[in-house]
């Protein structure tokens, strides 16, 4: 396809005209390649990987998108953005329904759009969910179903239509690299046998190591990360059609302190020096967000920050929440980020990876670097704060 016509299919569905070099070579491997798809792409954050995936299926219309997450805080910040995605596209789908399914362990789901609006599903819609355009789940709960366990007698329909469907699969892993030790281990095998079988399989990642990345040797590597004209190609790309970053920097500090507890259920240590700091940090009108290893621990913090801080508004987001809860709290924070206001946010790692957040401080207890370095992707992420800490 000439690159006039991906500009405007990119224009069409994602809502801008102008593809990056990612993109445009994400674009070339699912579009033109011979012997389907086995890719590992490797970007930064917010380059806009999702999208280099998602336009060229949806474009195709003969092809059904998995897009499988390591966590349902993921799959929470994804719904929004693929509903935009297919609601443009069916402007122009000669009437037929696409359709959006969440399947996760608190919901399962089919939403439908027809003529850029949103259309009522007839019959039950969590009757043959992976008959939909796009899928999105998490890995849990997708080895649940591809591997045969499905309601009560129908207990194989979800991979004879993964195999067998009108349609060819691509399954895309986005966050990668967030599996480690044994999960990691059994993660590349999955990945393996799929892609033995002729499963079309696509890899995203912001931070995977060389290390894991050399698991996947088998793939074809498209790296935005490491190869330097890459990198290159899309600083400039970026610098073309953005101002110059103002305030790129953040300050850094480290608080040593103990974490240890007399017992593993307790509450650490920790959550006395993590509130004090949050205290000591919290400036009326500006974003917070602090980060703590245990749901236990987050939870206490959040409790301190209730009451020490009764003008501001505290919010805790974790893993354990219940789907309507975690879905209410982050709709809240999305809010209060596109209208530019304060918040102060209490979490776990379940906010580290993949959601659009632009704090003015960040306190998180010291983690793995990969892990650490997605967090910080959450404080100054538009690079527009002068003091970001």
């Amino acid at each position: 396809m000439a690159m006039d016509s991906i500009a405007r299919a990119y224009a069409r569905i994602a809502g801008f005209g102008t593809p990056n070099p990612m993109q445009h070579a994400v674009w070339q491997h699912i579009c033109h390649g011979s012997w389907g798809v086995g890719l590992l792409l490797k970007a930064p954050t917010g380059s806009g990987k999702t999208e280099a995936v998602a336009v060229p299926s949806l474009v195709a219309g003969d092809r059904r998108l998995i897009m499988v997450y390591p966590t349902r805080s993921l799959v929470d910040d994804q719904i929004a953005r693929f509903r935009a995605m297919l609601c443009r596209r069916s402007r122009e789908n000669g009437g037929r329904a696409l359709t959006l399914v969440v399947d996760t362990g608190a919901e399962s789901r089919r939403y439908a759009w027809k003529h850029g609006q949103q259309a009522d599903v007839t019959g039950n819609p969590r009757r043959h969910l992976y008959q939909g355009d796009v899928i999105v789940t998490t890995l849990d709960k997708f080895l649940y179903r591809f591997f045969g366990f499905g309601e009560p007698r129908k207990s194989y329909i979800y991979p004879l239509r993964i195999h067998y469907g009108a349609r060819r699969t691509l399954i895309c892993f986005d966050e990668a690299h967030a599996y480690d030790d044994v999960a990691f281990t059994n993660f590349t095998r999955l990945v393996r046998t799929l892609y033995g079988k002729g499963v079309d399989i696509a890899l995203m990642t912001a931070t995977m190591p060389a290390a894991f990345a050399a698991d996947f040797h088998y793939l074809e590597q498209i790296d935005f990360l490491e190869s330097p004209a890459n990198r290159q190609a899309l600083a400039e790309f970026v610098a073309q059609g953005s101002p110059p970053s103002k305030h790129a920097d953040k300050r850094l500090t480290y608080v040593p302190t103990s974490i240890d507890a007399n017992e593993e259920d307790a509450v650490s240590p920790i959550v006395d020096v993590i509130a004090d700091l949050a205290q000591s940090r919290y400036v009326p009108g500006r974003r917070l967000i602090v980060a703590a290893e245990r749901v236990k621990d987050a939870a206490a913090i959040f409790l301190q920050l209730e009451k020490t801080l009764p003008d501001a508004e505290v919010l805790l987001y974790h893993g354990r929440l219940t789907a309507g809860r975690r879905a209410a709290v982050y709709d809240r924070l999305r809010v209060l980020e596109h209208e530019d206001r304060a918040y102060v946010l209490v979490t776990t790692s379940a906010i580290e990876v993949g959601c659009d957040l632009n704090a003015h401080v960040l306190i998180t207890q010291l983690c793995d670097p990969e892990r650490l370095i997605q967090r910080a992707g959450r404080c100054n992420r538009r690079q527009q704060m002068a003091d970001a800490e």
